[in-house]
This record gives structure tokens, C-alpha cells and sequence, in this order.
């Protein structure tokens, strides 16, 4: 189910709803489902920004599937979810990425999680 914001589109949500929000059902994929779809052997950088979603994507994504990640680049959210981003950062830690967050100063229930393959260290996440 999307649950759909007053606020305008981009505030839309399958993890957060409020009291009688509409919502509209939709088709979905994981990202396994997306990556064999769509034939993607490797990607060399994920951009994510699911409001509220990150956590049902990576906390369930395969570790055969995360290996084909280098790099994520994600925006997160924890305001009215069960998760925080010490969740996806200890996913992704286990799967081999190393981890930096940065909190959304204008907003304390978001921010940003830059991921990258520790094997890559010489490189920038």
C-alpha cells in the first residue's frame, strides 16, 4: 500500500501512514526482483531516497544481491518507523560496506547514509 501525503507527492509513503491517510495499492518489487528483472549483474552506485522504504529494501536484501552493490548513497528516515539508521548501517556493515551517516540538521528524523565496499577504500563512498 502507498499511503498518500496531503503534502504533496513527494511525501508519499509504503512505511509511514497517518490516521486515515488514502492509499492506493501498488505494484512492487524487492531489489533482488529488480536487479534479476532488469538483468543488472553489478551496480556500481545506488541512489536511494524511499521515504521510509530504505528499511524493507536493505534489511531484506540478500547478501548475494548487496554484493553487487559498490556504493549506496541514501537518504533515511525514522520518524513513526521501527527502525532507525544504526539498523542499515549494521546491515550493511555485515555485507562489507563501510558506513558514514550524516544527520538532516533542519530535520532530526532524517538524514543521509553514504555506503561503499570496503575493498574500495581508496576511493570516495
Amino acid at each position: 500500500m502507498l499511503n498518500l501525503a496531503s503534502r504533496g507527492a513527494v511525501m508519499n509513503s509504503t512505511a509511514v501512514s497517518g490516521r486515515n491517510t488514502p492509499a492506493v495499492t501498488v505494484p512492487m518489487v524487492s531489489l533482488e526482483g529488480l536487479f534479476e528483472r532488469e538483468n543488472i549483474a553489478h551496480c556500481d552506485y545506488l541512489k536511494m531516497d524511499c521515504e521510509g522504504g530504505e528499511y524493507a529494501i536493505l534489511l531484506t536484501a540478500s547478501d548475494a544481491t548487496l554484493q553487487r552493490i559498490d556504493r549506496i548513497c541514501m537518504e533515511y528516515h525514522e520518524t513513526g518507523l521501527p527502525h532507525s539508521h544504526h539498523d542499515l548501517r549494521t546491515r550493511l556493515e555485515r555485507a562489507g560496506f563501510r558506513v558514514v551517516s550524516q544527520p538532516n540538521r533542519a530535520d532530526p528524523g532524517q538524514g543521509w547514509l553514504y555506503a561503499q565496499r570496503a575493498e574500495k577504500e581508496g576511493a570516495k563512498p
